[in-house]
C-alpha cells in the first residue's frame, strides 16, 4: 500500500507539471440536463418517463461527502446501511429490494461483484473524488441493462476532459489520523479530451465491535486509486473513448463471537481489495450522422482476500479468498429517424466467472473452482419526443446458458404540461435476476436447477412547482412485484 502510495503522489507532480503544456481555456461550461442511463441514448430528463434524480460533483461537495453511501442515503427511495466504520461493508437498497437487485455502473460499466452470494455491489470503498456526475434510474431496467437491474440501476460518471486544461491539488488531514492527498488532471487539445484523477486516502477508524463493551482497538481503512478517462475523435465520422479504474484497498475487520453474540476486536482480521474497470468504445456514424454505430469491450475484476491470524483474543485463524471476473462485448445501433423518433438496438455476449475459497483452523468450509456462466442478449426500443408527450417502448431476450431464454420489456411516457411547469410520468417494466454463480455452484447451499427471479414494476408520478411557485416537489407512486 505504501509503494502505490508513493507512485500515486509521483504521477500527480508529473502530470500537474506536463498540464502546463495545454492551451488554456476557461472551465464551467453550462451542462444540459440529459440522462444517459435511462435509454442508452442522451435524452432530456423531461422526456423520460421513469423516476429519474441526478446528482452532480458540486451538489457533493456542497454536502462535503466523502464516501457515495454517504451521497446516496439522501435520496429519496434509497437505503444504506453500513456494517461499521470507513471500508466496512455498505449495501445499498432501492424501493425496498435487497441490495443485489440494484445494477451499479461506472460509466456504464456493471460493477456488481460476481463472487458475492448475491452479486451486490459493496459501496463501502468508493469515494468520491473521481465522480462527476450519478444518474439514479428507478424501477425494473432489465429492458437495457439485463439480468440485476431489477429494483433500478446507479450509474457513476467519472470526470471527463475539458477544453483547455485544468488540475487541481488537496492534501487535508483530520482527526482519527486521517488524512489524504487528491488530484486530476483534466484537458484537451485538437479533437481529444483526457481526465486522470488519482487520490490516497487512509484513517486510523473507529472500532467496529461496540467500545462500551471494552473493544478500544481501532479498525484503519487505506486506499490508493487511479482513474483514466479520454476520448479522440480520427475524423468527422469515427470515434474512440477508452475508461480505466483500479482501486486497491485494506480494510481492518472485527469478528463475531458466537458465545456472546456479539462483535469484538480482533487485531489481525483484515480484507484486502483489488479491483480493475474498464471499457473501450469505438463510434461510427453513417448516413450523414443519423445511423450511430457503436462497438465496444468492457470488463471488471474483483479480487478480495480476508486473512486472520491468531491473536490473544481470537486463537483461530482463517483465509478468504474470492475472486470475481465479468467481461462483455456488445454493439449498440442508434438510428435518428427524424427529430422526434429514434431506434435503438443491439447485441451483446457476456461471460462472468467466479473463484471462492475458504479455509479456516476450526472449520473448512469449501473451495469451489473456477466457474462461470455465459449469456447473449438481443434488444430494441422506440424513443418519441415532442414537446407534449414524450416516451418509448423496448424489449430483449437474454439467452444464459444455464436457464435458457428469458424475455422482459418496459413502456414509459412524460407529458409536460407546459406553461404550467407540471410534468407527469409513468412506467412499466418487467425484469429478472439470474441465479448468482454462488447460488448455483457453492457445494453447501447452490442449486444447479435453479430458475430466475421475476419482477414487474409500475409507478407513476407528478413533479414541478406548485401553488404560483411557492411549493416545488416530486411525488411517486410505485409498485413492485
Amino acid at each position: 500500500m505504501g509503494r502505490s502510495r508513493l507512485y500515486l503522489i509521483f504521477l500527480l507532480c508529473l502530470f500537474i507539471m506536463f498540464a502546463g503544456s495545454f492551451p488554456h481555456e476557461a472551465v464551467g461550461d453550462e451542462v444540459e440536463e440529459v440522462v444517459v442511463t435511462a435509454t442508452r441514448v442522451e435524452t432530456p430528463v423531461k422526456e423520460v418517463g421513469s423516476s429519474v434524480t441526478v446528482i452532480t460533483g458540486d451538489e457533493m461537495k456542497k454536502h462535503g461527502d466523502r464516501y457515495l453511501g454517504d451521497t446516496l442515503r439522501r435520496v429519496a427511495g434509497i437505503s444504506v446501511t453500513r456494517s461499521g466504520g470507513p471500508g466496512t461493508l455498505t449495501s445499498v437498497y432501492m424501493r425496498g429490494l435487497k441490495s443485489g437487485n440494484v445494477l451499479v455502473l461506472v460509466n456504464g460499466v456493471e460493477v456488481n461483484d460476481p463472487s458475492s452470494i448475491s452479486r451486490d455491489f459493496d459501496f463501502g470503498t468508493l469515494t468520491v473524488e473521481d465522480v462527476e456526475r450519478i444518474e439514479i434510474i428507478r424501477g425494473p431496467q432489465s429492458v437495457l441493462y439485463g439480468s440485476d437491474a431489477v429494483g433500478g440501476v446507479i450509474n457513476i460518471i467519472t470526470k471527463k476532459g475539458i477544453k483547455g486544461r485544468g488540475y487541481s491539488l488537496g492534501v487535508e488531514y483530520g482527526s482519527f489520523e486521517t488524512r489524504s492527498i487528491q488530484g486530476s488532471v483534466r484537458a484537451g487539445w485538437s479533437d481529444s479530451l483526457l481526465a486522470l484523477t488519482f487520490s490516497s486516502h487512509h484513517t486510523g477508524g473507529i472500532s467496529v465491535a461496540n467500545a462500551s463493551n471494552g473493544n478500544d482497538e481501532r479498525d484503519g481503512f487505506g486506499k490508493e486509486s487511479i482513474t483514466l478517462n479520454g476520448e479522440t475523435a480520427i475524423n468527422e465520422h469515427l470515434r474512440i473513448n477508452f475508461f480505466g479504474k483500479y482501486e486497491e484497498t485494506e480494510t481492518d475487520l472485527d469478528d463475531y463471537n458466537n458465545a456472546t453474540f456479539l462483535f469484538q476486536d480482533d487485531l489481525f482480521y483484515t480484507q484486502d481489495l483489488d479491483r480493475f474497470t474498464g471499457k473501450a468504445e469505438v463510434s461510427l456514424d453513417i448516413f450523414e450522422g443519423r445511423f450511430e454505430n457503436i462497438f465496444g469491450i468492457m470488463g471488471t475484476s474483483t479480487q478480495r482476500k480476508l486473512s486472520d491470524d491468531p491473536d490473544s483474543i481470537n486463537p483461530d485463524w482463517k483465509r478468504f479468498s474470492y475472486w470475481g471476473k465479468w467481461r462483455r462485448v456488445y454493439y449498440q445501433g442508434n438510428y435518428y429517424l427524424s427529430d422526434h423518433l429514434t431506434l435503438t438496438g443491439g447485441i451483446e455476449a457476456e461471460e462472468e466467472k467466479f473463484f471462492q475459497d475458504e479455509q479456516g483452523s476450526v472449520f473448512f468450509k469449501e473451495s469451489i473452482s473456477e466457474k462461470a456462466t455465459r449469456t447473449e442478449s438481443y434488444f430494441a426500443q422506440v424513443l418519441y419526443a415532442s414537446d407534449f408527450i414524450s416516451g418509448g417502448a423496448g424489449a430483449r431476450v437474454d439467452s444464459h446458458d444455464r436457464f435458457g431464454d428469458e424475455l422482459t420489456y418496459r413502456l414509459h411516457a412524460s407529458v409536460n404540461l407546459g406553461e404550467t411547469g407540471i410534468l407527469l410520468r409513468a412506467s412499466y417494466g418487467t425484469g429478472f435476476k439470474a441465479p448468482t454463480l454462488f447460488q448455483l455452484y457453492s457445494k453447501k447451499y447452490g442449486d444447479p436447477n435453479l430458475k430466475p427471479e421475476k419482477t414487474k414494476g409500475f409507478d407513476a408520478g407528478v413533479e414541478g412547482d406548485f401553488l404560483d411557485g411557492t411549493l416545488s416537489g416530486k411525488f411517486t407512486w410505485f409498485y413492485i412485484d
